[in-house]
């Protein structure tokens, strides 16, 4: 036989010895029923629906792996007819296991998240921040609305059990903040007795944003009796300061162009518990204004729209009693000119002041902290305020 013909295409004729790999060689003889090699065996063709002239061989390797052929020919001639056989190719399959194996792994549940986006198109942030906290599975759902919601929570619900349910979580995002809340308060209401899985809310991030800037800004300052301003306080990062600051003991004052959305914030915090004689209002439409505003606060945040600057550059020589200042914007023009979006605890005058990056360290460990937490019980829900008592954690180094 010439060199290498042996390994050119075709089927395995009766006699000839034919490399498989270096594991592996079949001998295949003129009867189809047996192939004349050690330790081979045929297993029924019934049981995987070859045809009834056909044979299936196998013969484990020394890595422990199953390989074999298939040959289709005819039992009634004792060999194989002329042209009525194929070689139809090897296999591979992994060794079984011996009872009890793998039941370990098997116990182990992968950790699923659920990311379930009001937006067109989910979050790529919210994704790599879900990815880069360890789950192994994300499955990102975009235009999820309050009234579609019930499904998705059946079948995080319904998949798994008892301690099992721990290992699935729902994660709320978007940057339409009063959906994703409706989208919350459906998720609730689809749980039921102890079958339900953990959930997060943190649409467009403004909650691990808010207790980021808070928690920064109270390791400077006192923020109990101490009167701040949250410029942009009506928007999603800005009334979340709003509250926070309020529970702390603090008195924000909530500005904004219109005095009736400013309002409006402050019954609605107050509908959540928060004395409504602690919540002040203010309005303001030029840099001299707000300035203005800043007479006798101890802490500004500026958590305005990206682009929006409220202030001159100078605004810091005016306001001599402002300890803290923190811009949650990280989008140029600073919201508060002469702070750098990368500054963190910097001191400039008297007055130490934090960036959107600044900030934003912070905000991404008590993010990936949320998300892990999800995982350890199928029971929580993290909310601003669960979120700022795992903020605390990680601020404090725990």
């Amino acid at each position: 036989m010439p060199a290498g013909a042996d390994d050119q295409a075709g089927p395995p004729r009766p006699g000839v010895t034919r490399d498989v790999d270096q594991d592996l060689k079949l001998r295949c003889s003129g009867n189809p029923t047996r192939c004349e090699r050690d330790s081979t065996w045929t297993r029924p063709r019934s049981r995987i629906g070859l045809p009834k002239n056909s044979c299936l061989t196998q013969k484990r390797n020394n890595k422990g792996l199953r390989s074999g052929c298939v040959i289709i020919g005819s039992r009634s001639t004792g060999g194989l007819a002329p042209f009525r056989y194929l070689h139809v190719g090897l296999f591979i399959t992994k060794r079984r296991e011996p009872p009890g194996a793998g039941m370990q792994s098997m116990a182990e549940k992968k950790k699923v998240l659920l990311q379930l986006d009001c937006d067109p198109n989910p979050s790529a942030f919210d994704s790599i921040v879900a990815i880069d906290s360890g789950i192994d599975c994300l499955l990102s759902y975009s235009d999820v609305e309050p009234s579609e919601i019930e499904p998705l929570v059946h079948g995080a619900m319904f998949t798994r059990g008892g301690t099992d349910l721990r290992s699935t979580a729902i994660f709320l995002g978007g940057s339409q903040v009063d959906l994703v809340e409706s989208s919350l308060r459906q998720v609730l209401k689809t749980f039921f007795g102890p079958v339900r899985v953990s959930v997060m809310a943190d649409p467009n991030g403004c909650n691990t944003t808010a207790v980021a800037a808070v928690l920064s800004a109270s390791k400077h300052l006192n923020l109990e009796g101490s009167r701040v301003a949250v410029l942009g306080g009506t928007g999603p990062v800005g009334r979340r300061i709003v509250e926070l600051t309020a529970r702390a003991g603090g008195t924000p004052v909530i500005v904004s162009r219109s005095i009736a959305r400013a309002t409006a914030v402050a019954e609605e915090l107050a509908g959540k518990g928060i004395e409504r004689s602690r919540l002040r209002t203010a309005a303001a439409e030029n840099a001299g204004e707000f300035l203005a505003l800043l007479q006798g606060c101890s802490g500004v945040f500026s958590a305005g729209a990206a682009g929006v600057q409220f202030l001159g550059d100078d605004w810091m020589d005016h306001v001599p009693g402002v300890r803290v200042a923190l811009d949650c914007n990280a989008v140029p023009p600073a919201g508060l000119p002469g702070i750098a979006v990368h500054d963190r605890a910097k001191t400039i005058g008297q007055t130490v002041v934090y960036g959107a990056v600044g900030i934003g360290e912070l905000k991404m460990k008590i993010h990936k902290r949320a998300l892990a937490k999800l995982f350890t019980a199928n029971d929580l829900v993290l909310d601003l305020l669960a979120i700022e008592s795992i903020g605390r954690d990680v601020a404090n180094g725990c």
